[in-house]
């Protein structure tokens, strides 16, 4: 018999999909091969592999980074809180 200790959550994680205005995504076609950026060392690029089986997340060293791309139409979605 073996027995384990558990914590009490201790993280809430917030996440926002921040897109363009005029990119059309939804909940029914988001998980079409999207391109969806997150910040390196975060826990949203295992979030969304879990949640969508059909979408590329690529991995940013900085926000700045991630709205310059978005602007330029290289990623369709940026996760970030």
């Amino acid at each position: 018999l073996n027995y384990y200790l558990f914590s009490h959550p201790y993280l809430q994680a917030k996440a926002q999909l921040l897109s363009t205005v005029d990119a059309n995504i939804t909940n029914a076609n988001i998980n079409t091969g999207k391109r969806i950026a997150v910040e390196a060392g975060t826990v949203y690029k295992s979030l969304l592999q879990q949640m969508y089986n059909n979408v590329k997340v690529i991995e940013y060293k900085s926000q700045q980074d991630m709205l310059q791309d978005l602007a330029n139409r290289k990623i369709d979605l940026i996760m970030f809180d």
